[in-house]
């Protein structure tokens, strides 16, 4: 009966031998897939660094080609202004050749005048 009793008691040992190592294993596991997890939040939040960082070339990127706009639209703006200006002066200079012409008519008038008294 002893006999029993003590392959009973390493019976039991070795089934909580057996059961520690089960929990090892298992803790061994749930080291690993936290691991895992971890790698993964750090893949994932290298991504998302990289992902702001693209974001914010574009944001530059977009603000170059609205400064280009404005410097396009203002260079537009002088042109306009300029051909303004040009139009004016050809009006202005338009005018002077008329008075010319009516200048030089009268001279050549005057001088009919003077030749028909001579």
């Amino acid at each position: 009966s002893v006999i029993s009793l003590l392959r009973s008691v390493i019976g039991l040992l070795r089934s909580v031998i057996g059961l520690l190592r089960s929990v090892i294993g298992l803790l061994r596991s749930v080291i690993g897939l936290l691991r895992s997890v971890i790698g993964l939040l750090r893949s994932v939040i290298g991504l998302l660094k990289s992902v702001i960082g693209q974001l914010r070339s574009v944001i530059g990127l977009l603000r170059s080609v609205i400064g280009l706009l404005r410097s396009v639209i203002g260079l537009l703006r002088s042109v306009i202004g300029l051909l303004r200006s040009v139009i004016g002066l050809l009006k202005s200079v338009i005018g002077q050749l008329r008075s010319v012409i009516g200048l030089l008519r009268s001279v050549i008038g005057l001088l009919r005048s003077v030749m028909g008294l001579l």
